[in-house]
């Protein structure tokens, strides 16, 4: 049985540490930590959406019980929406962050095909240590069992 609060604290250190890591590699190429930070806090709620959309519903749901035309779409659906959102996000930072002036952001903030690699960079990330996880549950439960059996 898994501990909820120890779950808990784990996704909070993840997305934490991603926020961080985010902001100095961007805050460094950009030269300017605190627009990073503001810019992937904005980022944020839509890469959180995304990999919780997709790991703990489409994976499950779809991918989990073969149907994989259903699991294809939705995940093609899924990427539409969040490139959306991230493009919604992407004008909101020109407007606000960059006083109406791709020239006040740096170069990476307005490419989408960087920004889209690094959300689904994180989503596949996080299915992957999610998979990690899992896997390592199983075989603690496969060992408990046949600890038991013995």
């Amino acid at each position: 049985m898994r501990n909820h609060a120890a779950d808990t604290a784990y996704h909070i250190a993840y997305w934490l540490f991603v926020l961080l890591f985010l902001t100095v590699l961007f805050g460094r190429s950009w030269d300017n930590n605190l627009a990073a930070f503001y810019f992937i806090a904005l980022l944020m709620p839509i890469v959180l959406g995304t990999s919780y959309f997709f790991n703990y519903h489409l994976v499950p749901k779809f991918y989990l019980k073969k149907r994989y035309f259903r699991f294809g779409l939705y995940t093609f659906y899924t990427l539409v929406v969040s490139l959306y959102l991230e493009t919604i996000v992407l004008m909101f930072s020109f407007i606000y962050l960059g006083n109406f002036s791709f020239h006040n952001l740096n170069p990476n903030a307005s490419d989408t095909l960087i920004l889209a690699f690094v959300l689904y960079f994180l989503v596949f990330l996080g299915s992957f240590l999610l998979l990690l996880r899992q896997v390592r549950d199983h075989k603690d439960q496969i060992q408990q069992l046949l600890h038991e059996k013995a």
